[in-house]
């Protein structure tokens, strides 16, 4: 389950997969 919001500022760090 992923919740896609607007990427904050370092958001590697939440889901580093995110394509």
């Amino acid at each position: 389950r992923r919740i896609y919001l607007a990427p904050p500022p370092g958001w590697t760090q939440y889901d580093p997969t995110w394509s």
